[in-house]
């Protein structure tokens, strides 16, 4: 190269450099932008719904129809040693979706959090059985393609990582302002998850079960005031605690069989009944009275969930 061409890029350069600059910063202004209408429509602030939809029309979204959000939370510190982080997630996850008929999907992360709007065109908005099938469909296809990215990369770091995430599903509203209703039915089915141990799972809010009830309790004191009053008392010493727990739920998975139940513990079945004495003990309550049975696994589902019901 002459002289000449060098100082031709000596000025050029700076220019791009600062295009690039401008570039860069108008992408994360818009991203904010962005965020922040959406985290107002999850937080559930919005205020004339006209207006927010004005505002998504700018970035081609339609808020004219209803939606409802599946919401993934990714678990896992070798995430950023493999160069994966949340946003980079988030970004093949909007790839993927785009493939997927049908649907009308928004996605941008929070946190740890990938959150999924989603409309399916071809479902009728009063179809809620409909809509509720094709959102586990998607999901499950969503976590199936997690797990095969996550540990193909997993692979390539020829290491020994593992990744753990939980996707969570609301249920569909018609109205914008309601939306944030499903955000927070998805992240209920997450902690249900969490305590159920369904580990890279899928789980939609309507399959929660008594946990919905629980989730659903105005007044927090009174169940912890019920767990208190059942496994609060096995776990007053922690550690023989966990263990009397650890068997009281594998006696109820096994429905009261002794044999079943002690060769799941890999315990003796003599065993298993002195414990067995020792809970009914602690707590006042008999195994073989059905509502002292029913306070005994509802005190179980609230120790499961008192992480969530603490806050």
């Amino acid at each position: 190269m002459s002289q000449r061409d060098f100082m031709i890029l000596e000025r050029i350069i700076p220019l791009i450099s600062l295009e690039l600059l401008k570039a860069k910063t108008r992408h994360e202004v818009e991203s904010e932008f962005k965020e922040g209408v959406l985290s107002q429509i999850i937080d559930g602030r919005v205020g004339r719904e006209e207006d927010v939809a004005h505002q998504g029309r700018k970035f081609g979204w339609n808020f004219s129809v209803g939606y409802l959000l599946i919401v993934v939370e990714l678990e896992h510190p070798d995430l950023m040693r493999l160069g994966y982080t949340t946003d980079t997630v988030t970004a093949k996850l909007a790839l993927f979706l785009k493939t997927y008929p049908a649907l009308m999907s928004i996605v941008f992360r929070r946190s740890e959090r990938v959150i999924v709007f989603c409309h399916f065109d071809r479902l009728k908005p009063g179809d809620a059985e409909a809509i509720k099938a094709e959102a586990l469909r998607l999901a499950v296809r969503m976590a199936r393609w997690l797990r095969s990215l996550l540990s193909q990369e997993a692979a390539r770091s020829q290491g020994n990582d593992r990744f753990s995430f939980f996707v969570g599903i609301g249920r569909y509203y018609d109205r914008l302002r309601d939306v944030h209703r499903s955000y927070k039915e998805a992240l209920k089915a997450i902690a249900a998850s969490r305590a159920m141990g369904r580990v890279n799972g899928v789980l939609h809010y309507d399959d929660l079960g008594v946990y919905r009830l629980l989730f659903q309790a105005e007044n927090r004191d009174e169940l912890r005031a019920l767990y208190q009053e059942t496994i609060g008392k096995l776990m007053e010493n922690e550690t023989a605690g966990e263990e009397l727990v650890r068997t009281l739920e594998r006696w109820f998975q096994h429905n009261g069989r002794l044999r079943d139940a002690a060769r799941a513990l890999y315990i003796h079945p003599n065993t298993l009944k002195y414990r067995l004495g020792r809970i009914e003990k602690l707590t006042g309550l008999r195994l073989d009275n059905s509502e002292d049975r029913l306070m005994l696994q509802l005190g179980l589902k609230i120790h499961s969930l008192f992480p969530f019901l603490s806050k």
